[in-house]
């Protein structure tokens, strides 16, 4: 038996830390089932050119059925059937490139134009889909965003083109519509009326033109990749080029604290852009580059909306950034400047850490042709306090610790990068959750991503005892109750005369007395008759707007009776062992009250010290409300207790 001693569990549970009570849900993470997806050019290479590969890699939580609709051409149209656990590649044929590839850019001139060059992937059970765009020395890769994570007001994040090769196509983008008659409009002006599917390529028409703080907008969900065709970073020439390739949240799911980890070659670069006045940056582990270094920015870490700033990261440590108001941050590979010049150019979009997750799965770009690439990884970030709680799952196999080597920042959170060998799923997990992007590299050759993360509307939220709102909707919690509230509106509605910017609602009853309150308990600051009573229970946060609007943020939860449990193995009247090591055997449990249960989320649970057989989870899943240990108690397999609340001594 795997068994871990109390003594030696300081990472693991004498911390306190409030864990989540979902694993994943589509609509709040990238996982999904309906993806829109095209592809921006990769140098001056034409659909048809034997030399440019794209992959679609799609990874799948259950056993589902996915279909591939080509909206250009439905003869191309399949269905595959992918088992759970697994990676389904797809190279595709020069006739799928010609469907998804810009339309009428037969010469590396300014594209601008309305096609059909999509792909949709729909499915019936949750996956993770991935693109890469990839020729011999320049490849990028994306996350594919399900529709469920898409919005209507985008900022450009990009770099300066090349201006050293008169053929090259400049810095563009690519955006599709996932409803009939979206309109797109650039910096205010209209640009195109889009049917489902339909396609809007754009590329600058000055070539030299780094596009980053385009403001993009439209009247219905759309979604956005970032597609110029060759670009230095930073500044060119230098030792190499690539082509960028990255799907962008919306500014809805923009954040405000931030770990950009360094990658194995410890160097980058970093640009952080505001949606609203007054925002104001601190960070620690970068060096602002001037707004000379950087044409277009401010150089300063005070911005207003449409302003981006540059950092340059350093070698040791990763850039932890905090802002009063939400943030764009993207991350960019460069080449080494050493005699391996090992990567090149890439982007990762990254999300902020409210954007973390307790479960991932990712699928590395081990391209199925040759290339330049040699190695792969995923790049974790994640408390300090659990980091080695991190585990993985390759291809279904049995989680096992990461093994790598952390680097600490002292904004209490972690990160590593962990090589992926292998083209099967790769499946995270920790209860105190981490975000990840994957990147690889080679020979002047790498790509850069987001890998998964949640995708929560930041806009305006609250949690309840750390939980983010919607993913305890329906569920259970146990006393006390802790109420915070997060509004990122561009300003409050105290400016509004006569109007209160908050209030909450509690079974349908406002409560006067959590009028503005950002923060308050259930117990103490809610007076009777709407204290916690056993059962269902709903709550509204009313928010109100600059501009007057109401906007109403609504969960339920279950007040449940919180017991205690304690663990006497003794009383199992099974002669075998196995049997009373079982945490899920209500044999080796009794209550105050005499009965036998099975601790569940709202269970004190007591685990003696002298005891011949100590609980064991085993594979099995297994939760409680708070676990105390008597001197010398044990609790096999820990990584297993999927659900907790506090640990103590």
């Amino acid at each position: 038996m795997r068994t871990i001693k109390l003594f030696f569990l300081s990472l693991f549970f004498l911390l306190g830390i409030t864990n989540g009570i979902a694993q994943v849900t589509s609509s709040l993470s990238t996982l999904g089932t309906d993806f829109y997806v095209s592809w921006g050019i990769n140098q001056n290479f034409l659909y048809n050119n034997s030399a440019l590969n794209l992959q679609l890699k799609i990874t799948a939580l259950k056993n589902t059925n996915v279909t591939l609709t080509f909206t250009d051409n439905a003869t191309l149209n399949t269905d595959v059937f992918i088992p759970e656990g697994t990676v389904y590649t797809l190279a595709l044929s020069n006739d799928q490139k010609q469907a998804v590839y810009p339309a009428n850019v037969t010469s590396p001139t300014v594209a601008t134009s309305v096609s059909t060059k999509s792909l949709r992937i729909t499915s019936d059970e949750d996956i993770s889909v991935y693109a890469l765009n990839l020729y011999t020395a320049t490849t990028e890769a994306t996350l594919v965003l399900p529709v469920s994570n898409l919005g209507t007001d985008y900022y450009h994040l990009s770099y300066f083109p090349t201006t050293n090769q008169p053929n090259a196509v400049g810095d563009g983008y690519v955006i599709i519509a996932t409803e009939d008659d979206t309109n797109i409009y650039m910096n205010g002006a209209w640009q195109a009326t889009l049917a489902t599917g339909e396609v809007y390529t754009y590329y600058f028409p000055a070539k030299a033109t780094d596009g980053t703080k385009t403001h993009i907008t439209s009247d219905k969900s759309i979604a956005y990749f970032v597609t110029p065709a060759l670009v230095y970073v930073p500044t060119g020439p230098t030792v190499g080029a690539d082509c960028l390739y990255e799907q962008l949240m919306p500014t809805d799911k923009w954040g405000t604290k931030f770990l950009v980890p360094n990658t194995v070659q410890k160097d980058g670069y970093i640009r952080i852009l505001a949606s609203q006045n007054g925002t104001v940056i601190t960070q620690t582990g970068a060096t602002v580059r001037t707004s000379a270094q950087v044409p277009g920015s401010t150089g300063s870490l005070n911005l207003n909306a449409g302003q981006f700033v540059e950092l340059k990261l350093g070698t040791t440590a990763g850039c932890y950034i905090e802002s009063n108001k939400p943030v764009e941050v993207g991350a960019y590979l460069i080449t080494e400047p050493s005699a391996s010049q090992l990567g090149d150019p890439a982007l990762a979009w990254i999300p902020a850490i409210e954007q973390s997750l307790e479960t991932i799965i990712i699928s590395p770009f081990i391209p199925t042709v040759t290339s330049n690439l040699v190695k792969h990884y995923a790049l974790v970030v994640t408390p300090t306090l659990t980091k080695d709680q991190t585990t993985v799952s390759i291809g279904g196999a049995p989680p096992v610790a990461l093994g790598i080597t952390w680097v600490d920042d002292p904004s209490g959170y972690s990160f590593g990068s962990y090589q992926l060998t292998s083209d099967a799923s790769y499946l995270f997990h920790n209860l105190n959750r981490f975000v990840v992007n994957g990147y690889g590299i080679g020979s002047i050759e790498s790509y850069y991503y987001l890998a998964g993360a949640a995708s929560r509307d930041l806009t305006a939220y609250y949690t309840v005892n750390d939980y983010f709102y919607t993913e305890i909707n329906n569920g259970q919690l146990c006393n006390p109750y802790y109420f915070e509230a997060f509004i990122n509106y561009p300003t409050l509605g105290q400016t509004i005369t006569g109007a209160d910017s908050i209030k909450w609602v509690i079974d349908s009853d406002t409560i006067p007395e959590l009028t503005n309150l950002m923060d308050w308990v259930w117990e103490t600051d809610v007076p009777a008759p709407h204290q916690p009573t056993l059962g269902m229970h709903n709550f509204t946060m009313v928010v109100w707007d600059a501009a007057g609007i109401k906007h109403n943020y609504s969960t339920s939860f279950e007040v449940v009776q919180t017991m205690s449990i304690v663990w006497m193995p003794e009383l199992n009247p099974s002669t075998n062992d196995a049997d009373k090591q079982n945490w899920h055997d209500p044999d080796n449990w009794m209550t105050t009250n005499g009965t036998h249960v099975v601790p569940t989320r709202c269970a004190d649970v007591y685990i003696p010290g002298d005891c011949d057989w100590y609980p064991n989870l085993a594979a099995q899943a297994a939760e409680c409300n708070n676990i105390y240990f008597l001197q010398g108690g044990e609790l096999g397999r820990p990584d297993s207790l999927v659900f907790y609340n506090q640990a103590r001594v």
